[in-house]
């Protein structure tokens, strides 16, 4: 694989193209820059986009041990409070799904139910104090579960969002060369954020994209005279209200057009006729002699 060939699956993984990024594909310098397979190997299997990290099995794993580490370490406790059996535990622990233990944790008390239905007097009674304790457990584990499961995928939407914003405003073209450009990206973001907040909107990550609602109701599109407003929109809206991006065709400007007279001139040494007949008739005589 060639340079040329590189940046073109790059673009199209991303979807990015324009009429500069055209003009760049078709230099012939950039056929003769011949890249080592190994490296085109290692961007496509390091280097993913949001769709590709949406569905990429290591990532899900790796969130999701992260954060439903802890409801698998409860139900472990569990077993050794409760006294369940070697066997119980041994099965429940076996299962590397935490979602397939709790419905096991579930099972077992479910035998404990039936050996309270066989019991009789106090053994009845504490096996059924057993069974409360074990359904509170099990609802606290559910509820624990629920809100790991929550946390994992408001984490998750938080950085794909960032990622959707953050390319956006890299995507730019900006107007300040001296000033690198994630410096500006950074800077328009703000000010991005700044506006729509000022017009009483805010972002939200739905259906694999950003899209704005009001910040009262996000229920509500955000809307500027009754009119819906789309994320890239706004965004092209508030760079070019600042002026931050460069504008196709545009000139760099002078950078001092009108410059101030000098307070001070030097006059002008000027030489008098005969000034310039002794001159001539030194140089003469220098010949002469």
């Amino acid at each position: 694989m060639n340079a040329g060939e590189l940046i073109n699956a790059l673009a199209e993984r991303t979807g990015y193209m324009s009429d500069e990024l055209k003009t760049l594909l078709a230099e012939p310098a950039l056929l003769q820059i011949v890249l080592p397979n190994d490296f085109n190997k290692a961007v496509n299997n390091n280097l993913l986009t949001i769709q590709e990290a949406k569905i990429n099995g290591e990532l899900k794993k790796h969130f999701a041990g992260v954060h439903l580490g802890s409801v698998d370490a409860t139900i472990n406790d569990l077993l050794d409070e409760y006294g369940m059996p070697d066997d119980v535990k041994s099965t429940v622990k076996a299962d590397m799904s935490t979602f397939e233990r709790i419905k096991l944790f579930t099972k077992s008390l479910a035998s404990l139910k039936e050996e309270a239905a066989k019991a009789v007097g106090g053994d009845k009674a504490k096996l059924v104090d057993e069974i409360n304790k074990l359904n509170s457990a099990i609802n606290t584990l559910k509820d624990q579960s629920k809100a790991e499961v929550g946390k994992v995928n408001s984490d998750w939407q938080g950085k794909v969002s960032d990622m959707i914003v953050n390319g956006k405003f890299k995507g730019y073209d900006y107007a300040m060369d001296t000033i690198p450009s994630e410096v500006q990206a950074s800077s328009a973001r703000t000010l991005f954020e700044s506006k729509l907040a000022e017009k009483g909107g805010r972002m939200k990550y739905q259906d694999g994209k950003m899209v704005l609602v009001s910040a009262t109701d996000e229920a509500l599109p955000f809307t500027i005279d009754n009119k819906p407003v789309v994320f890239e929109d706004f965004a092209d809206q508030v760079v070019s209200e600042y002026k931050l991006i460069k504008v196709k065709g545009q000139q760099n400007p002078n950078p001092n057009p009108n410059p101030m007279p000098n307070p001070n001139p030097q006059p002008q040494k000027v030489v008098a006729p005969a000034g310039k007949l002794a001159v001539s008739q030194a140089l003469k005589d220098l010949e002469n002699n």
